[in-house]
């Protein structure tokens, strides 16, 4: 029923869940984390807290949906990337990600940008 070419086109449905995952999860914690000065406080932390859940959802969702198939695919007797690998990845991709939201969400966002409305009102900057 599967063919090697399917096999690489469900690594690569895999692979593009995890790309836009990630991209939502940046998406989220950029909200929070440049916006969070912009506008009402609970309005931006609650857009961003629902793209970092979306995002920690649908990479769940993705795994599940890769290792059902992934079994298949292997009682049909295709050689298939070992099951470790897959689960080492996953496990960094988590830590890189929960690591990297924790020390962002740490720093104060006025030590990240400078204040917006300074930096883009300042003196010269549309005038030669």
């Amino acid at each position: 029923m599967y063919s090697g070419g399917s096999y690489l086109a469900h690594e690569r449905t895999f692979i593009a869940w995890i790309r836009t995952d990630l991209a939502l999860y940046g998406a989220g914690i950029g909200i929070i984390t440049f916006l969070d000065e912009e506008g009402p406080t609970w309005f931006i932390r609650t857009m961003g807290t629902i793209l970092v859940i979306t995002a920690l959802t649908s990479y769940a969702y993705a795994y599940w949906r890769y290792s059902n198939i992934r079994i298949k695919l292997e009682e049909e007797g295709m050689d298939v990337t070992p099951f470790w690998l897959l689960i080492m990845l996953t496990i960094v991709i988590v830590e890189l990600t929960l690591v990297s939201s924790v020390l962002i969400l740490r720093i104060p966002s006025k030590k990240i940008r400078p204040d917006l409305k300074n930096w883009l009102f300042r003196p010269g900057l549309f005038v030669n």
